[in-house]
């Protein structure tokens, strides 16, 4: 990850600084998504609960709970993935070739897996395992209480119409595959894409924006996945091709 910017006229350190904040939001962001499903499950299956984990100044607490996932994420970048000799020569020629600059004058961090003799750099693997750490923590919360959710709910529809346990069914799938195409997949394919040693460029950038789209995609998969909304959606479309 690099940034080629230098705002208002900031030194390279400055701008590396400002690189580790940008990551750590990353990790405040899903860390955040954690304790709203933790907030929902309470909600439907322990409403009494509510108050005691997310009342008055207990939000605090999250926020703080948030603020350390995205602390942890910035110092292992901080401290695992700042260039050495390795990574600097690894990437001078692409940055200089592509983007007309020298790796010393950007703000910079990089994993490099395999030194020059094709031996695993454990170094920069602690970034990426912390990084994994942190992803798979978030996530294990959020599929672990977007599930309970289901069964919840499940049981409350049970003696409803078909339709309305098949709504369910949909609205469980929106839950968990809006975050995880959004939010956890770009990322998780760009931590490992490295391990494999392969020798490939494609857009990093487009997938790191990814989790931008957040809001956008939330609708987007929900109109795709609930039946009345597609139908809806086609509906429209065929009025305006007649």
């Amino acid at each position: 990850m690099f940034s080629l910017a230098h705002p208002f006229g900031a030194s390279s350190d400055v701008s590396f600084t400002l690189l580790l904040v940008y990551t750590g939001f990353y990790a405040a962001t899903i860390s955040f998504l954690t304790a709203q499903f933790f907030y929902r499950y309470l909600a439907i299956v322990h409403p009494q609960m509510v108050p005691v984990f997310f009342g008055g100044w207990k939000l605090i607490l999250w926020i703080l709970y948030a603020c350390y996932f995205g602390l942890q994420w910035a110092l292992g970048v901080t401290f695992f993935a700042r260039l050495d000799e390795v990574s600097t020569d690894y990437m001078e020629d692409e940055i200089l070739q592509y983007y007309g600059k020298r790796v010393e004058e950007i703000a910079m961090c990089a994993v490099v897996a395999f030194d020059e003799n094709h031996e695993l750099r454990w170094f920069n693997l602690m970034c990426v395992l912390n990084m994994t750490l942190i992803m798979m923590v978030q996530y294990g919360f959020i599929i672990t209480f977007g599930w309970r959710m289901s069964l919840k709910i499940r049981e409350a529809v049970s003696m409803l119409s078909t339709s309305m346990i098949r709504l369910h069914t949909q609205f469980f799938k929106v839950l968990i595959l809006v975050p995880t195409i959004t939010l956890f997949m770009p990322v998780f394919i760009l931590m490992y894409t490295p391990m494999f040693d392969f020798q490939i460029r494609f857009p990093s950038g487009v997938m790191l924006s990814a989790f931008s789209f957040f809001p956008a995609m939330d609708a987007i998969i929900v109109m795709y996945i609930l039946t009345d909304y597609r139908n809806a959606i086609k509906s429209v479309f065929q009025l305006i091709k007649n």
